[in-house]
């Protein structure tokens, strides 16, 4: 629980600043690395150790907490024998491993309909080697990995645009991105922060493809 509550404060402060001064900028590939580094750095940054000269008050307040946690906190399982009650400590942590359960449960469940959805469907390969999936279903486009799937009837009338975007996905590397923000949001499901975090990088991910369709030569207004 230390842990997770540095690496929730570490990305809420770290996210205040993104959104303050950059959220505005049209760099995507930088906001995007941006986004990336407040994530790896709110997960590696609690395991170590800092220390001032003097004291900060951010660092009291933690110090305060983690000291009362380490105290008060008796092991989480306990029997009714010789429990005499649940200290708010041993409920929060409990709150926080269900949700992180929840989380858990539902990204299976998400996988596992992804995967039976993507095995149905005419396949075929496009010119860069991806395997585009037709499905006749008015399907929203989408691409996970080297997979990109889409309607028969964006197919036939939206084919150029659509599988160059989603083509930019997959050689932007844009699956790996949502794969780690998946793992963060399990892990700090309660912190705020990470699902603004999550709106903001979906949306660079859709700039950056657009505009690297566009310079491919696509029409912007098309």
């Amino acid at each position: 629980m230390i842990y997770i509550l540095k690496s929730a404060i570490t990305l809420a402060l770290l996210y205040s600043c993104f959104f303050v001064f950059l959220s505005k900028e049209t760099f995507h590939r930088f906001n995007r690395c941006m986004l990336m580094g407040i994530m790896l750095v709110s997960l590696v940054m609690p395991l170590f150790h800092f220390t001032t000269e003097h004291p900060t008050a951010l660092n009291e307040e933690v110090y305060e907490v983690q000291s009362y946690i380490e105290q008060d906190a008796a092991p989480i399982i306990v029997t009714a024998q010789h429990s005499e009650g649940i200290t708010w400590i041993q409920a929060i942590t409990w709150l926080y491993l269900i949700g992180v359960a929840i989380m858990f449960v539902l990204t299976l469940v998400q996988a596992i309909s992804l995967i039976r959805f993507m095995h149905k469907g005419v396949r075929h390969t496009d010119s860069q080697g991806n395997t585009v999936i037709l499905h006749n279903n008015d399907v929203p486009p989408f691409s996970i990995f080297r997979y990109i799937v889409m309607s028969v009837k964006d197919y036939e009338s939206s084919r150029q645009y659509i599988l160059t975007h989603e083509q930019e996905h997959i050689r932007l590397g844009h699956t790996y991105d949502l794969l780690l923000l998946q793992c963060v949001k399990t892990l700090q499901w309660f912190n705020p922060f990470i699902w603004f975090l999550n709106r903001d990088l979906k949306a660079v991910h859709e700039y950056e493809a657009d505009q690297a369709v566009i310079n491919q030569g696509i029409d912007a207004k098309s």
